[in-house]
């Protein structure tokens, strides 16, 4: 079945691509897992846009995509979420990267995308006793983790580094020495994930837990609110993680800055200059292809196919994915939900539009999506053959018509 209003030509690549992303279990993982991209009877090639790993996030929307596809989707996104709780520590460290051989990019944690992607599972299949016993007191541990390993001075959640957040390299942070930026897209998710957990708490009748989570995450969105929220500029900025000083904050405007939109963590007041002034300005956010992920008016603004970052501990510097300016279509999706949140449906509809036919026209084209575009002609930069999110703009369309979020908590 196609969905209304998406390009058949993009629907069926989309749905093609589903049927390889899939795998059964092997090696380490006792459970079947969610490759990014994958083709039938390649290696793994992250130059060719081909992966053999479960990459958190990558996973965590992977699997709201395969929702739509009913049970076995469901299904599928369940047992690749039951890995992340079978490695999780009894410390409540989540490996961010699976495979059948070995963990990839340790020390990296998991992003908060665990309770979430478990709540919405469950909600998927009508079930939630598989998270029952042990499972929920590994969800529990990861979630504590975070709060006696990754707060900050001013009491908000810090990455380890730019590049855990996936971000690779993030202007506002990159290079940056470790745990030393208290940022906004790690609370804004967070807020989301103490949402979900206390949702699945309440589901499974600890009570005492479900306040918890959910005292935790009004406390994230207040303190939000007063630390990383610049009034001068109406948006919200990372911050130098400091407890005895004035707040510092970082002036860089990267897509991350428009995350609390999605976690609905500004007031209506807020949320209508960030979107005013920031996300529909064509000198800023705005653009032909979509939202990019830095800001126009930044003086690193780029289209680089690839990024550098420097690794201190390695002494080395390592070729990543630049979010430096590329159009990446996840930040899209969730800019786009976070303009539903508001109110602004016309704007939502219209880069819905924007990045779903950028897709399209790049299937047309080269007979596959790429990981990021050139913000400024559309091209395809980085990554053919890629999958990931981009299996979300089967339904993008239909969703901004709709006003529905898949991924509601």
């Amino acid at each position: 079945m196609t969905a209304p209003s998406t390009p058949k030509r993009l629907f069926d690549h989309i749905e093609k691509i589903k049927t390889h992303i899939v795998r059964e279990h092997a090696g380490l993982l006792p459970f079947g897992y969610i490759v990014p991209t994958a083709v039938a009877g390649d290696g793994a090639d992250r130059q060719a846009g081909v992966y053999a790993q479960q990459y958190d996030w990558d996973m965590f929307f992977e699997g709201v995509a395969l929702t739509y596809d009913g049970t076995d989707g469901a299904e599928a996104f369940r047992d690749a979420l039951c890995n992340c709780l079978h490695f999780t520590t009894a410390a409540g460290y989540t490996p961010r990267t699976l495979s059948p051989e070995k963990f990839w990019d340790f020390p990296d944690r998991m992003k908060p995308f665990l309770a979430q992607g478990c709540l919405l599972a469950a909600r998927a299949l009508g079930d939630s006793k598989w998270l029952q016993g042990e499972r929920y007191e590994r969800l529990r541990s990861s979630l504590d983790y975070w709060e006696t390993h990754r707060v900050g001075g001013h009491g908000l959640y810090m990455w380890r580094s730019a590049l855990e957040s996936g971000v690779d390299n993030n202007a506002s942070t990159v290079n940056l020495p470790d745990f030393t930026v208290e940022a906004v897209d790690v609370n804004a998710y967070m807020v989301r994930e103490l949402q979900a957990a206390s949702r699945i708490a309440e589901l499974l009748g600890c009570e005492d837990d479900a306040e918890r989570f959910a005292s935790r995450a009004i406390e994230t969105a207040r303190r939000m609110n007063v630390v990383l929220w610049d009034d001068v500029e109406g948006i919200y900025f990372d911050v130098v993680s400091v407890s005895d000083e004035a707040i510092e904050r970082i002036r860089v405007k990267t897509w991350t800055c428009l995350t609390p939109l999605w976690a609905g963590v500004p007031t209506a007041e807020r949320a209508k200059r960030l979107i005013e002034d920031h996300v529909l300005n064509e000198a800023e956010y705005w653009g032909p292809f979509g939202v990019p992920s830095l800001a126009r008016c930044e003086f690193v603004y780029n289209q680089a196919r690839r990024g550098i970052v420097f690794i201190p501990a390695e002494n080395r510097r390592w070729t990543v994915s630049n979010w430096q300016g590329p159009v990446w279509f996840l930040p899209n999706w969730l800019v786009m939900h976070g303009l539903l949140r508001y109110g602004y449906n016309e704007a939502a509809r219209s880069l819905a539009s924007r990045v779903v036919g950028l897709l399209d026209r790049d299937v047309a084209e080269t007979g596959g999506m790429h990981e990021n575009y050139d913000a400024e002609t559309g091209a395809g930069l980085w990554s053919p053959n890629f999958g990931s999110w981009n299996l979300l703009a089967a339904y993008t369309i239909p969703e901004a018509e709709s006003s529905f979020d898949p991924a509601r908590i």
